[in-house]
């Protein structure tokens, strides 16, 4: 099984002072029966590691903590993939729960000035959660996740 990611307690920490309440660490998630596509266990395994489950009031999250570390692009196309089973096999156990990104804000920055192919964040069609690792905060939800529902923004 893969290790948790480098930002995973930092994410957690900073989830818990914005108010919100850790139900699961790490979410795991399971094969339905049925699912619109087949799910490799390497997709599962690498999905699962890294997500926790989160509620505040009425709203319930999980939230994908990838610190990308280096920005290779192999390493954004397998997140991407996991992501897309994550949010396939999330929806499946709880609909009511919307899968975050949570990255760095370089890692952020990387995406929209360019560094990165700029195509690939839009791809994923998640929301994110960027984070700052110096201060351990949350510095912007985007969509705002009080704004989010499935599917739209």
């Amino acid at each position: 099984m893969p290790a948790q990611d480098l930002y995973h307690d930092l994410v957690n920490n900073a989830l818990r002072n914005e108010g919100w309440r850790i139900t699961h660490n790490p979410l795991r998630l399971r094969k339905p029966r049925r699912v619109r596509q087949p799910v490799p266990d390497k997709a599962l395994e690498v999905a699962e590691t890294f997500l926790l489950g989160a509620e505040q009031d009425e709203r319930k999250i999980a939230v994908a903590v990838k610190s990308f570390v280096g920005l290779e692009q192999d390493v954004l196309e397998q997140t991407l993939e996991s992501m897309a089973y994550s949010r396939e096999l999330l929806y499946a156990m709880d609909h009511d729960r919307v899968l975050y990104l949570a990255v760095r804000r370089a890692t952020y920055e990387a995406f929209y000035n360019g560094t990165v192919e700029p195509q690939l964040l839009s791809k994923l069609e998640v929301p994110v959660l960027v984070f700052e690792p110096r201060t351990a905060a949350i510095v912007t939800w985007l969509p705002r996740h009080h704004d989010y529902t499935h599917g739209t923004a």
